[in-house]
C-alpha cells in the first residue's frame, strides 16, 4: 500500500496555513495601530494642557485686611501674599508686615499640571487679559477701608504685565478672585482654622510625683 501523502492534500494544507498567518499578521498589525494611535490621542490630550500656558507666567497676590475684619479663620479671606514664579516655585506668607514688599519664604515648587490649573483659573475669572485690567500698581500706595477686603492680582504673561484690584466688605470676600485664592492657599498648606467645637484636646495623663525629686538640689 502506498503510504506516500496526496500532493493535492499537501498543497491544500500549505494554503491554508498561509491564508491563517496572512489572517493573524492582519490582526496583530491592526491591533499595534490601534494601540499607538490611542496612545498618540492620549499624549495630544495631555500636551493640551499645558500648550497655552506662557513660558513667564507668573502670579504675585496680595490679600490686605481692615483692622475691622475679624474673620480671617478662612485662608482665603487671610491676610498674606502669595508669588508663584514661573519655574513654578510658590511663596507664601501671613505674618508679613503691612506695607512691606519683603518676599515670603518658598513653601513648595508646583508641577506643570498645578501651572496649567492656575492660568486656567486666572482666565476663568476674567484676568487673563490685559485690557481686563490695568497697569501695575504700588501697594505700598494703597489704603484699605475699616471693614475691607482688598485682594490685588499682579499677573505677568506673554511678554506684559497688568494688575486687577478686587474691594469687598462682603462676609466671605472677592466673589471673583475667592476659587484662585483658595487653590493657592490648598498648595501652600494655609488651611483653616477649625470651629472650636470640632477641636480636641490632647488627653494628658497624671503619672504621679516626680521619683527624681529626691535627688535635686535643694537650696
Amino acid at each position: 500500500m502506498d503510504r506516500r501523502p496526496n500532493q493535492r492534500s499537501v498543497a491544500g494544507d500549505r494554503r491554508w496555513s498561509t491564508h491563517l498567518m496572512t489572517v493573524l499578521v492582519t490582526v496583530l498589525s491592526l491591533v499595534l495601530t490601534t494601540g499607538c494611535a490611542s496612545r498618540t490621542v492620549v499624549e495630544a490630550d495631555a500636551a493640551d494642557a499645558f500648550a497655552g500656558v506662557p513660558e513667564d507666567f507668573s502670579l504675585d497676590v496680595l490679600v490686605e485686611t481692615g483692622v475691622n475684619r475679624t474673620d480671617d479663620d478662612v485662608a482665603h479671606r487671610r491676610a498674606g501674599r502669595f508669588i508663584v514664579f514661573p519655574d513654578g516655585s510658590l511663596h507664601y506668607g501671613s505674618d508679613l508686615p503691612a506695607g512691606s514688599d519683603q518676599r515670603p519664604a518658598e513653601q513648595r515648587v508646583l508641577s506643570r499640571g498645578d501651572m496649567a490649573r492656575l492660568w486656567s483659573m486666572v482666565r476663568e475669572a476674567g484676568l487673563g487679559e490685559r485690557a481686563s485690567a490695568e497697569a501695575p500698581v504700588n501697594d505700598r500706595l494703597l489704603s484699605v477701608g475699616a471693614d475691607e477686603i482688598l485682594t490685588i492680582v499682579t499677573i505677568t504673561a506673554n511678554g506684559d504685565r497688568w494688575s486687577a484690584l478686587r474691594r469687598t466688605t462682603g462676609p466671605d470676600g472677592d466673589p471673583v478672585t475667592r476659587p484662585l485664592l483658595r487653590r493657592l492657599a490648598q498648595l501652600a498648606w494655609a488651611t483653616d482654622v477649625p470651629p472650636p467645637d470640632r477641636t480636641i484636646a490632647p488627653r494628658r495623663y497624671d503619672f504621679g510625683p516626680d521619683p527624681y525629686a529626691r535627688y535635686r538640689f535643694q537650696r
